[in-house]
């Protein structure tokens, strides 16, 4: 063989090491987006149907290739397509679900367990049920905050839409009336003026700022924690996810323990299974301690938030189990226990909030009915004030030597060898529009502070003055003059 012939052989090799090297990078950021891609739901649907599929004896090649076509994403499929050539290649399954990083560590450790030890069936089973498990625990928990989140959510649109649509109909009414108005109506007024003026850009903003709240409190990771601090510190939420918890904690770490997964690993799936970032956390140091050779009670007084999540009684339990050898069996009674607890808790939790949410809604009504009704008996107060002084106000008959009649400015005596005398019409004039009350007050100065003089009709017809800032003074009856608003006044030409 010459050197030509080795070199062309080396260059192959190469060329063949670093297509293969290209094409695992390419495989790897696949991996990595279809790592962000895929949902948590869609996981947890694949172990099921992985699980469900196996247990009935159907064979590793077709299990994947039918779960590859019902798979509904992109990302899916091709995990899918790359769990089934490793398999097909000779390779592990559980070291082929380590590859793709999709699958829960805790998922991963009971199907090494099952390959190694001749029972996956058995394993897929015991995932299988602990995930219908989780499940439970999840939808107890969501259908314990949907009434009440859906009380609040109803109250909070019907609120967005009457300060939107109704109040500023009612701020007209309320300015004619003319009477002093309460802080309430002022506030509503000013409330109602803000909604029609900026509301097309001020509720949906709140709207968005309210899904934004919810999100960064509730979902995502790095600053949910604020929100489980908000729910452990609201009565009888606390208690129901204490329950959960500890029924998860006993239910999910017994049955790893009783299946043989060693103790390290099992707190670390149960830390990865914990929905709320303080139970997590407690876990994971939990986790630690074993780790530095601490027994499960040197761990558990070595915290003082220990009494906060776990109950001295459950803490007494675990540790006289693992003192036993029995800690599997004792973490499984645990559960049992306090999953019938959890129903309890529940109804409990559902009974409590009901008062309390329409004590709330109570709270908002009467707060909109009194700044709506306080006017309106201001008015009626008004009025018989105002019919008060009139009934106890007696003319003074004029005699005959008072009798004066007088001229009016308006008349004008254009020839006094004819004495023809002409009238003539006067210019400012206005008549009184209807105000749904029946009468528009007449004040001293031009604003509702002023001092109400008298109230006068639609219909009437008046010699004004001047106008100032919408307001007009009229001459009186009486020779006096007062001040009306001008909405519901029409010039007269």
């Amino acid at each position: 063989m010459n050197n030509t012939t080795i070199g062309n052989m080396k260059k192959k090799k190469r060329h063949q090491k670093n297509k293969k090297s290209i094409n695992q990078k390419t495989i790897n950021r696949k991996l990595s987006i279809a790592r962000i891609l895929i949902s948590k739901k869609e996981r947890n649907l694949f172990i099921e149907n992985f699980s469900l599929l196996y247990s009935s004896g159907m064979s590793l090649g077709r299990i994947l290739n039918i779960l590859k076509k019902e798979s509904r994403t992109w990302a899916m499929r091709y995990v899918i397509g790359y769990i089934a050539k490793n398999v097909n290649a000779g390779v592990a399954l559980w070291e082929t679900f380590q590859k793709t990083g999709v699958l829960s560590e805790y998922f991963i450790s009971l199907v090494k367990m099952g390959e190694e030890s001749g029972t996956m069936a058995e394993s897929l089973n015991l995932i299988l049920e602990q995930q219908q498990k989780e499940a439970v625990y999840n939808s107890k928990i969501r259908s314990a905050m949907l009434y009440p989140s859906f009380v609040i959510s109803l109250t909070l649109l019907v609120g967005i839409g009457t300060a939107w649509f109704v109040l500023p109909r009612l701020t007209g009414i309320f300015v004619s009336l003319g009477v002093d108005l309460p802080l309430p109506t002022r506030i509503l007024i000013g409330f109602s003026t803000f909604s029609s003026e900026k509301g097309i850009i001020f509720f949906p903003a709140l709207i968005v700022f309210l899904a934004l709240l919810f999100f960064f409190l509730f979902i995502y990771n790095k600053t949910r924690v604020i929100g489980f601090w908000i729910l452990f510190k609201i009565p009888g939420v606390s208690r129901l996810i204490k329950y959960v918890e500890l029924a998860r904690m006993g239910y999910f770490l017994g049955t790893l323990l009783d299946a043989s997964v060693p103790i390290l690993k099992s707190l670390s799936s149960l830390s990865e299974a914990s929905r709320f970032k303080l139970y997590s956390d407690f876990y994971k140091r939990l986790h630690e301690d074993v780790k530095n050779g601490l027994s499960i009670e040197e761990s558990l007084h070595k915290y003082k938030y220990t009494k906060k999540l776990i109950p001295v009684s459950v803490q007494a339990l675990v540790i006289a189990g693992e003192q036993s050898g029995k800690l599997g069996s004792s973490l499984i009674q645990i559960g049992k226990s306090f999953d019938s607890k959890i129903d309890t808790t529940t109804k409990n939790l559902s009974v409590l909030l009901e008062p309390v949410l329409l004590v709330i809604v109570w709270m908002g009504v009467l707060l909109v009915a009194l700044a709506i009704i306080m006017p309106i008996y201001s008015l009626v107060g008004g009025i018989g004030n105002q019919q008060d002084k009139i009934n106890t106000t007696s003319p003074t008959p004029l005699t005959e030597q008072q009798e004066i009649i007088e001229v009016p400015e308006e008349v004008i005596i254009l020839s006094t060898s004819t004495e023809q005398i002409i009238p003539i019409a006067p210019t400012n004039l206005l008549e009184i529009l209807p105000t749904g009350t029946g009468f528009l007050n007449v004040r001293s100065t031009p604003s509702t502070s002023g001092v109400l003089i008298t109230q006068v009709e639609p219909t009437e017809t008046f010699t004004y003055i001047q106008e100032q800032n919408g307001w007009y003074e009229i001459n009186l009856d009486n020779g006096k003059t007062g001040w009306i608003l001008g909405t519901y006044v029409s010039i007269l030409q």
